[in-house]
């Protein structure tokens, strides 16, 4: 599985076309200690997040990256 990976069953519903071989995407991941085990994060986790985010909790986080990976992003 890769970095910062959530266990799904997409790879089950899903081709591989050839198209996306050629997506490259530029990303940047934060520098720093892992300090979480290592493991695919779960569909709730996001939905975690998503909840919080369209609550009123979140009404003064604006514009920012959030990373859902379970601190994966942080390994070089």
């Amino acid at each position: 599985m890769s970095r910062g990976a959530i266990k799904t069953n997409i790879g089950e519903n899903t081709e591989k076309t050839p198209e996306l071989d050629k997506i490259n995407i530029p990303v940047k991941f934060p520098e720093g200690d892992k300090p979480l085990d290592s493991r695919p994060g779960k569909p709730e986790e996001i939905a975690q997040l998503v909840t919080f985010l369209a609550s009123d909790l979140s009404s003064h986080i604006t514009g920012t990256e959030l990373f859902i990976d379970g601190a994966e992003s942080l390994l070089k």
